[in-house]
Formats: structure tokens, C-alpha cells, sequence
């Protein structure tokens, strides 16, 4: 059953690990039915999936245990055509060019439903009412008894494939949160973690400063290495997936670095562009890079914190207990139609030869106990990332919230920072924020707010951006 949005299947849909077995019984499936027959229901779900997809959202919504999943107006609105989309793909556009998508798209489907703890028995009782309507249509057809019986074991089969391969994710992702602390402590085991961030957060400073002196200097770039070639590039490659132990982001970070290098380098290698084009793919190579950069900190940052519930130098919650905390606010904000806030806080860069470990973690001390005396005793604040902070504003509306992230903002940044060799140091950061609209898969908020997070600090820094 399909609860959740976007179900567009995309090349980013990659599954964490190929299941060839089911793509070959899926190939088998295809090969056994006749293709008329295929055409024919292809036609049925082309004209009757917005029919399908509201038949199935009134039978659901009868359903006590599935009203909390789909009873939000904003949710079904989204769900309602990505049911529509999700149906077309697995009848309309199915053929064996895509079967990996389709594979990896069901195995996403079942992550997200583990992920916001959907009861497996409402996920077979979503797949038994599709396939209802399905055979309610093939028996309008009247082309026979055994061309009907046909068409409804086609159907039942690929419905049932489908649903296990979203099973097999939905078990996978259940089991794989059990294990990820035992995951991160062997991980940590094998590798200095910390000394590896800074070496690679280093070599991809520096192949950015030889990508922007050949730019400067009218070197044509053939000769610089692809960032994938780079020592960045390939450490990420091959070390990146031990380290951070199939996190998703990881997969994100990898299409960043394929953007970067089939799209926006080639337009700068091949000369001809004018100044203005020029600077416009400059800076979207800059954006793609600093989304590189922080992805990449932040998952070095989520290894790091998996050791402590606390974070040692300020004292406040890592973000270990994050999804925890927002688990439990999207339940009870959810629940009675209430909106709370996310709020992402990065510390934007100093630049000075004084700032060692120690003026930084004496920073990120004082940091914390500004944001402290803006954040309500009801709030939870966490130590996100090396120089993040993230704030769960409880129940409270985007004025409100707006009015918060500001207030962070403007006390940051009218703050002196006592550092052992700077004792007047000034500081800003940059704010992303984003309120929860009864979506409920938490991430759904966490990335809208990281990604107006990269937003704020793309500008400049010193600024709030919405998400």
C-alpha cells in the first residue's frame, strides 16, 4: 500500500542493495503475459487511476487504524496523486528497462513506512483493496472467463511482488535500527573518525581552490581530475559506505558529486560561455559543493555522536536522541492538529589563524548557552553537527516561529565570544527553518529545513530561510 508522496520512480532510486531474484520473477512475469493483455490493463489503470486511488482512500479512511496515517488534508492531497503515479508506473510504464526502478522504488516505499511505523496489516489490507478494484474493472471488460481469470492472477501476482519487495525493505529497515548502534561502534572501532574528517574535508577544499585557479587563470579544466577521481572523490567511493554504514544521505551526497561532474564542469570546460553565464554555472558549482561539504561533515558528525547521548562540550542532547524526541512530537502534534517548528543553526566560518580545536570548542560552549536563553523551557536543543545546533520548537505557528529564529539570529550575532587569543570575537550563523505540516514521516521536516539551511548559507550566512 502506498501511504506515502512522491512516488515518481527516478534514477535516485537506487536500492541499498540489489534483490535479482525479484527483478527476475518480476522479468518472468512480464515474459508470461500476453502482451494484448498487458496493453489492455495498461489502458484500465491509465483512465481509472485517479478513480482507484479515491476508491481506496474512502475504504481506508473507513479503517480506525488507517485514519491516523491519512486523515490530514495536506498528506492525502499529496498521497492521492502519488498513488496515481504509483499505479501507472507498475502497470502503465512497466517494462524491462525500468525493472530496477521499480524494484528500488518499492524498497524505498517500505523504508518510509517502517520509518513513521505503519502496522504491516494495514499495508496488506491497502494491496488487497487495489487489487479489488483492478478485478472489478477486468470483470467489466467481458472478454471471457479465462482471458478474465488471466488478467486477475497478472494482477494479484505483480500486486503481491510488489508488496513483498516493499515487506522485505519494511523488515530490513526495522532490524537495521536495532543494529545501528553495534553498526557505529564497530565502525568507529576501525577508523580515527575525527582525524578523517578533517583530512577530507581538507583535500576538498583543495581541489575546490584548483578548480577556481584554472577558472581565474584561463586554464582550460581538462586536466583537472573529475571530483570522483579526486582524493575526496574516491575516498568516498570506497571507504564512505563502511564509515557511515549505508546512511542515505550518503547516496545523496554521491548524486551531488555526479551533478558536479556530468553537468556543471563539463559547461565550464567547453569554453564559449558568456560572463554572466559563466558566473550563473559558477555559483551553482559552489552550491553543489558546499551541499557536499555539509552532507558529508554531517554524516562524519552522526558517526561521532552515535558514541554519547550527550554532546561533551556543550553539554547539550547529540543528536542520538533526536529521532526519538521527534518520533515522539510528530505523534502528539499530529494527533491533535497542532504545528511545531525545526530549526537548524550553523555557525558560519571564522576566518582567523588563532582558531584552533580549543577556541572552537569554547565557542560552540558559549554558542549553546546563547541559543539556551532563547529557546523555551518546553523546546528540545541538540547538538547537531560540528557547528550545527537543532531546535524542536513544540507546538507553535510560523509567527511565532519566524520570531524564535530570528531572535537566535540577532543574539548570535550581538554576542562577544570570550576565546583564549581572541578574547572579542563576533560570530553569525545561518537559520534554516521549517514547520511541520502533518506530514508524518519526521525526515519530511528535517529536510526541508536542511535544505534551507544550505539555502542561508549560500547567501551569505547571518540569515534565516524558510524550507
Amino acid at each position: 500500500m502506498r501511504l506515502m508522496e512522491d512516488s515518481t520512480m527516478t534514477e535516485a532510486s537506487t536500492p541499498p542493495d540489489v534483490l535479482p531474484e525479484a527483478r527476475d520473477e518480476i522479468a518472468r512475469l512480464l515474459r508470461q503475459a500476453p502482451d494484448d493483455l498487458r496493453k489492455d490493463l495498461a489502458a484500465v489503470v491509465q483512465a481509472d487511476a485517479g478513480i482507484i486511488a479515491a476508491e481506496f482512500y474512502e475504504v481506508m479512511l473507513g479503517d480506525d487504524g488507517a485514519r491516523h496515517f491519512l486523515e490530514h488534508e495536506v498528506v492525502s492531497k499529496r498521497l492521492k496523486a502519488s498513488m496515481e503515479q504509483w499505479l501507472r508506473d507498475l502497470f502503465v510504464a512497466l517494462d524491462d528497462s525500468r525493472l530496477d526502478l521499480l524494484v528500488a522504488r518499492q524498497i524505498e516505499i517500505g523504508e518510509i513506512h517502517a520509518r513513521i511505523k505503519l502496522p504491516p496489516a494495514l499495508m496488506q489490507a491497502g494491496v488487497r483493496q487495489i487489487c479489488r478494484s483492478l478485478r472489478a474493472r477486468i470483470e467489466r471488460q467481458d472478454r471471457g472467463p479465462e482471458r478474465a481469470l488471466q488478467a486477475q492472477l497478472y494482477v494479484s501476482d505483480l500486486l503481491h511482488l510488489a508488496d513483498g519487495l516493499m515487506m522485505t525493505a519494511y523488515v530490513r529497515d526495522v532490524q537495521k535500527g536495532a543494529r545501528a548502534g553495534e553498526a557505529y561502534r564497530q565502525a568507529l572501532l576501525g577508523h580515527d573518525t575525527m582525524l578523517e574528517r578533517e583530512r577530507q574535508r581538507a583535500v576538498l577544499s583543495e581541489w575546490t581552490s584548483e578548480l577556481l585557479f584554472a577558472v581565474r587563470s584561463s586554464v582550460r579544466l581538462r586536466h583537472l581530475p573529475k571530483l570522483a577521481d579526486s582524493e575526496f572523490g574516491l575516498w568516498f567511493k570506497h571507504k564512505a559506505e563502511v564509515l557511515f554504514d549505508g546512511a542515505p544521505d550518503a547516496a545523496i551526497v554521491s548524486d551531488a558529486i555526479e551533478q558536479i561532474d556530468r553537468v556543471l564542469l563539463p559547461k565550464v570546460a567547453a569554453g564559449g560561455l558568456s560572463e554572466n553565464d559563466l558566473q550563473s554555472v559558477l555559483a551553482e558549482l559552489r552550491r553543489q559543493l558546499e551541499f557536499v561539504r555539509y552532507l558529508s561533515g554531517d554524516l562524519f558528525d552522526r558517526v561521532l555522536g552515535a558514541q554519547s547521548g550527550k554532546d561533551s562540550v556543550t553539554g547539550l542532547m547529540s543528536r542520538r536522541h533526536l529521532p526519538a524526541v521527534l518520533d515522539r512530537v510528530v505523534t502528539q502534534h499530529g494527533q491533535n492538529d497542532r504545528t511545531f517548528g525545526f530549526v537548524l543553526v550553523h555557525v558560519d566560518e571564522l576566518r582567523s589563524q588563532a582558531y584552533t580545536e580549543e577556541s572552537h570548542n569554547a565557542l560552540m560552549h558559549q554558542m549553546a548557552a546563547c541559543l539556551l536563553e532563547i529557546a523555551r523551557g518546553s523546546d528540545h536543543l541538540f547538538r547537531y553537527g560540528s557547528n550545527e545546533f537543532a531546535l524542536v520548537c513544540v507546538e507553535i505557528g510560523r509567527e511565532a516561529l519566524g520570531e524564535i529564529a530570528n531572535r537566535l539570529r540577532n543574539r548570535v550575532f550581538g554576542h562577544r565570544f570570550v576565546l583564549r587569543h581572541s578574547p572579542q570575537v563576533r560570530a553569525s550563523v545561518s537559520v534554516g527553518v521549517a514547520l511541520f505540516d502533518g506530514h508524518p514521516d519526521y525526515m519530511h521536516v528535517v529536510r526541508r529545513a536542511e535544505a534551507a539551511l544550505v539555502r542561508a548559507a549560500a547567501d551569505g550566512g547571518n540569515c534565516v530561510n524558510w524550507g
